[in-house]
C-alpha cells in the first residue's frame, strides 16, 4: 500500500496537468480520501494545465515545463514547474521573473536564496513575495535528482499591505513562518559525518525549528560545535552565548537581517550515544 501511495504521488508529480487530473479522477475514493487526502476535505485538489490569472503576466523561465496547478479544498492554489536546471539557479529564476512582474519579496534573507540542511535527502529554499496586498509562497525542491519549483497561495489569509506587519493572533501565520525559514542558517557537515536520522522541522508562534540526526565516530560535541560555529560566523551570526558539557553543547546566536529584523537562533547539539548526534536549530525573532 505505501508503494501505492508513492507511485500516485510521483505520478502527480510528473505527469502533464491532465493527466494528474485523470489519476485525481479515476484513482480509488477509499486510497484518495483514507491515505492521500487523510479524510480531509480541505487537502483535495483540482488540478488544471493553466497558470492562475495573477500569474498571467509573468514571463514562465526558459526551461520550465508547466506541470499545472492544483487548486485545494482550502483555497491554496499552487503552480508547479519541472526543470532541469540546478536547484540554485532554477529558484532564482522563477523569483526574477516575479519580481519583473510587480511581485516584491518580504523579509529579504541575508543570502537569497538560503538553503538548510537537508534532513531526508531534500534540499529546498523558500521566499515569500507579495503584490497588490496578496501573497505567495515561492519554493525550489530536489529530491533524488528531481527539481520542481512552485509558487503557492496562502490560504485564508486577509489583504494585507506589502511589507505590513501581520496582527493576528495566537500562532504565527504561514506567511511569517515561511519568512522566518528563508532566514535559517545553510549548514553542511564535516566529511565523514552521516546523517542517519530521524530529522524534521516545524514551527509555530513566532519560531521555527529543525533538527536531525548524524553519526560519526571521529566527532565530538566540542568538534561539531565548532565546525558548525565557523559557518554561521561565515553567514554573519554573532556568538551571544555558549557553553559545553557531557551530553550536551550549544550557543546562542544573534544577527540582523537586511531588512533590520534583529534575529535569534539557538543551536543545540546532544550526545545520544553510539557515536550519534542530535543537531537542532531554533530561530526566532530576538525579544520574542
Amino acid at each position: 500500500m505505501r508503494r501505492l501511495i508513492l507511485s500516485v504521488l510521483a505520478l502527480l508529480g510528473v505527469c502533464s496537468a491532465t493527466a494528474a487530473e485523470d489519476l485525481l479522477r479515476h484513482a480509488d475514493p477509499d486510497v484518495l480520501n483514507g491515505l492521500i487526502f487523510g479524510g480531509r476535505a480541505a487537502q483535495r485538489a483540482r488540478v488544471t494545465d493553466t497558470i492562475p490569472a495573477d500569474l498571467a503576466d509573468v514571463q514562465v523561465p526558459k526551461g520550465f515545463v508547466l506541470i499545472g496547478t492544483a487548486e485545494r479544498g482550502d483555497g491554496m492554489v499552487t503552480t508547479a514547474f519541472a526543470t532541469g536546471i540546478e536547484l540554485e539557479p532554477a529558484f532564482d529564476a522563477l523569483l526574477q521573473a516575479l519580481l519583473a512582474a510587480g511581485w516584491q519579496t518580504e523579509m529579504q534573507p541575508a543570502q537569497a536564496p538560503t538553503f538548510t540542511v537537508a534532513t531526508d535527502g531534500r534540499s529546498e529554499a523558500v521566499q515569500l513575495v507579495c503584490r497588490d496586498s496578496r501573497r505567495r509562497i515561492v519554493t525550489a525542491r530536489e529530491f533524488e535528482g528531481v527539481r520542481h519549483v512552485s509558487t503557492a497561495t496562502i490560504p485564508g489569509q486577509a489583504a494585507r499591505p506589502c511589507h505590513a506587519r501581520d496582527s493576528a493572533p495566537g500562532f504565527g501565520s504561514l506567511a511569517q513562518l515561511q519568512a522566518l525559514q528563508s532566514q535559517m542558517p545553510r549548514i553542511t557537515f564535516p566529511d565523514g559525518v552521516k546523517i542517519t536520522g530521524p530529522g524534521g522541522g516545524g514551527g509555530g508562534g513566532d519560531a521555527i525549528h529543525q533538527s536531525v540526526r548524524v553519526s560519526s565516530p571521529e566527532e565530538t560535541l566540542t568538534s561539531l560545535l565548532l565546525d558548525l560555529s565557523r559557518q554561521l560566523t561565515a553567514q554573519g551570526w554573532r556568538r551571544d552565548a555558549t557553553w559545553n558539557g557531557q551530553i550536551a553543547a550549544g550557543a546562542v546566536w544573534t544577527r540582523t537581517s537586511r531588512d533590520g529584523v534583529a534575529l535569534m537562533v539557538l543551536l543545540e547539539i546532544i550526545d545520544a550515544g553510539d557515536s550519534q548526534f542530535d543537531v537542532r536549530f531554533l530561530l526566532m525573532p530576538a525579544g520574542a
